[in-house]
């Protein structure tokens, strides 16, 4: 598993990546209502995409262009961090991010 923020992870099963979000139970009728659950975003074939699709989604909750831009430019920051982990996990001491290809 690989967690992306308190509210996003990425699970994998070793055939495909799943992005997940957690949410809240607000139904009330509901034996989980109150509890938190991991709500399936998407199913992806490799990390970029997935990570794109998280992207796309944190980006859509913005109110303006400013907004967007400073929320995209924490989002880089948190994959690059994300990526360079992961990077020298599989690959060893390469200079190179994910991101950069």
């Amino acid at each position: 598993m690989l967690k992306i923020d308190k509210d996003w992870r990425i699970v994998t099963d070793g055939y495909c990546l799943t992005l997940q979000k957690r949410r809240k139970v607000t139904k009330k009728t509901s034996k989980n209502y109150g509890k938190f659950q991991w709500d399936i975003v998407g199913y992806y074939g490799k990390l970029r995409h997935a990570l794109e699709r998280y992207s796309e989604d944190v980006v859509r909750g913005s109110h303006s262009f400013e907004d967007a831009v400073a929320r995209l430019d924490k989002v880089y920051v948190l994959l690059k961090k994300i990526c360079g982990n992961f990077d020298k996990k599989l690959l060893g001491n390469k200079e190179k991010s994910y991101l950069d290809k």
